[in-house]
């Protein structure tokens, strides 16, 4: 029944997802405020993708690339907006595919076709979800 464990990341990793061409294993470095990285599945150097985003609750891979949340703490308040953001496979940038504003508990899914994403928020008890549409 199955193999051996083996370790894949060397540096910090917490939770985490397989890209979709198996090649690459995606994760971040803690529970709240990691960094984003990538390490090779077969082995190999681990890389630094974004310095911080939210948290690991907040991290999703899709076809296309990585969704992940902002670090924003002044989001929470209301004072600025949230950033949806994505690793691009294709181009390797991390790029901002929505904004908006709400108070933020833990969660995030991404639709398979990616054009829209649900994120978990709390105005008051209890928590409700938002859509937040024209994701690509």
């Amino acid at each position: 029944m199955g193999g051996a464990a083996v370790q894949i990341t060397r540096n910090e990793g917490f939770g985490g997802f397989e890209s979709p061409d198996g090649k690459y294993f995606y994760y971040g470095t803690k529970y709240l405020y990691p960094a984003l990285r990538r390490v090779p599945v077969n082995g190999g150097l681990e890389e630094t993708l974004a310095p911080r985003f939210r948290g690991i609750h907040e991290l999703r891979v899709g076809r296309s690339g990585v969704y992940f949340l902002a670090d924003c703490r002044p989001c929470q308040s209301l004072k600025q907006a949230w950033e949806l953001r994505r690793y691009n496979f294709l181009t390797g940038i991390v790029e901002v595919v929505a904004r908006f504003r709400a108070r933020v508990s833990m969660g995030l899914a991404v639709s398979p076709n990616e054009t829209w994403a649900l994120v978990n928020v709390w105005e008051r008890t209890p928590v409700n979800i938002i859509l937040v549409e024209g994701v690509q």
